[in-house]
């Protein structure tokens, strides 16, 4: 299946009811941070998690709404979330999650009232903080970052124009990946905020 047609699976009361029992006091977001990676997503969370009625993960619960994670289920997915007190509420962040056009769909099939916050940044600063996190850190064979200078993959010479299939320059192109969440979510329930 193509990676831009992703099933949509809705859980239903029974699943959710079936939840093993230690799960119970731990809700599921009210909130998500989707991105845009190397904005400062864990910052923002950070920073949230200060005020006493707000409770997040203490590490990213593995993106649940992107594939392997999603088919694994809800009990899977309570089970990575915070406990919580009947005053608290909790949130989730991915940077992944705003890069991937089936992720609105499955967020919006999850909590069609989900608060989603984006954190973005100047495109130019996000693009080659994106671009030197994996040089350094991508344990993957076949990270490019790592074989090319970045003049390489942002620039195609034989054509003398930018290199708009490299991966990380589109994820600065935040219009497009943001069109794909109002499909889904009015603009009134995404917060956009300036990580700069």
């Amino acid at each position: 299946m193509p990676w831009f047609n992703r099933s949509i699976h809705i859980f239903t009361e029974t699943e959710v009811a079936n939840e093993p029992r230690d799960v119970k006091n731990r809700a599921f977001p009210h909130a998500l941070i989707i991105g845009a990676r190397k904005a400062g997503t864990s910052a923002l969370q950070d920073f949230l998690k200060l005020h006493p009625q707000i409770r997040a993960p203490s590490h990213e619960p593995g993106w649940f709404f992107i594939d392997s994670e999603y088919t694994k289920g809800l009990g899977y997915y309570r089970t990575r979330l915070p406990p919580l007190q009947e005053n608290q509420i909790s949130i989730e962040k991915s940077a992944e999650y705003f890069h991937f056009p089936y992720v609105p769909e499955r967020v919006w099939s999850f909590n069609s009232s989900m608060k989603i916050l984006l954190i973005v940044r100047d495109p130019f600063v996000r693009l080659v903080s994106d671009y030197m996190f994996l040089k350094r850190y991508d344990k993957a064979p076949h990270c490019i970052e790592k074989k090319y200078t970045f003049e390489e993959l942002a620039y195609n010479f034989t054509t003398g124009r930018v290199n708009t299939r490299w991966a990380c320059l589109k994820r600065s192109v935040y219009f497009v990946w943001f069109q794909e969440w109002l499909k889904f979510f009015p603009r009134e329930q995404i917060l956009v905020v300036d990580g700069d």
